[in-house]
């Protein structure tokens, strides 16, 4: 399949090293290994990249957020440095790939986010827009629970 997007053949992830997941950093590795199998360009992104998004200090900063839960601070990041990407189908680390090619991407809708997760957010088409939309969606619903 010729590679319509330029980001077809491109799968992003996210890490943080969290002191309670020690293992994350081999599964981040095994990830990377296991959709490169499959053909696609793995990008690891990281702090760094979360932190040009525009309301990162704000969000991150939040009192509902800096309880020292950093599973949940990275939950954002994650979606932060996704919108830092761009166009991208961002999966989480521990999704490991046995056979899944880009070029099923090719049915994918790209003006709205895609959740390929079967309703888990775990790997996800999105746009820049898209993400930044989730971004503002939590930060709703974290303020307001009763709202889900």
């Amino acid at each position: 399949m010729k590679i319509k997007y330029k980001n077809d053949n491109v799968v992003v992830t996210f890490y943080e090293y969290i002191p309670s997941y020690p293992y994350q950093k081999d599964m981040v590795e095994m990830w990377s290994k296991s959709w490169a199998k499959q053909g696609w360009k793995t990008i690891i992104l990281g702090k760094e990249q979360a932190k040009t998004y525009p309301k990162y200090e704000k969000i991150i900063g939040a009192h509902w957020l800096t309880n020292g839960n950093h599973f949940l601070a990275a939950c954002y990041k994650r979606y932060m440095a996704a919108w830092s990407y761009g166009d991208c189908l961002f999966c989480d680390p521990d999704v490991i790939n046995y056979g899944w090619k880009y070029t099923n991407l090719k049915n994918i809708p790209r003006n709205k986010l895609a959740i390929l997760g079967n309703g888990v957010p775990c790997l996800l088409y999105g746009t820049k827009e898209q993400y930044n939309n989730i971004l503002e969606f939590y930060k709703t619903a974290a303020r307001k629970p009763h709202s889900l």
